[in-house]
């Protein structure tokens, strides 16, 4: 959280695993990306107006994600798991699948 671009690593591994043929799965929900979206950078931590709330970080972290597959994946799945019995709806989240 306190490095400039944190998610980096991980944005190139997504990229990396696409490139060569492979799949990336995500567990729950990505932010909706509309057409034509980019992200800007955001400040080390504190941020100027949210301070040390991380929930700001994880959104803008999760938007990353989200527009480096809409980049580099060619299709989306959404794959819902059928439970037989209550959840905890937390624990009950979908899983995010785009396809090379």
């Amino acid at each position: 959280m306190l490095e400039a671009n944190p998610m980096e690593p991980v944005l190139s591994k997504i990229t990396d695993t696409l490139a060569a043929g492979h799949n990336v799965w995500v567990v729950g929900m990505l932010p909706k990306i509309p057409p034509g979206a980019q992200l800007s950078p955001i400040p080390l931590p504190p941020h100027p107006v949210t301070g040390w709330f991380c929930s700001t970080y994880f959104k803008h972290w999760g938007f990353q994600i989200a527009l480096t597959l809409a980049s580099k994946a060619q299709e989306r799945l959404l794959m819902g798991i059928p439970l037989a019995q209550a959840v905890n709806p937390f624990e009950n989240v979908m899983i995010d699948f785009p396809v090379v």
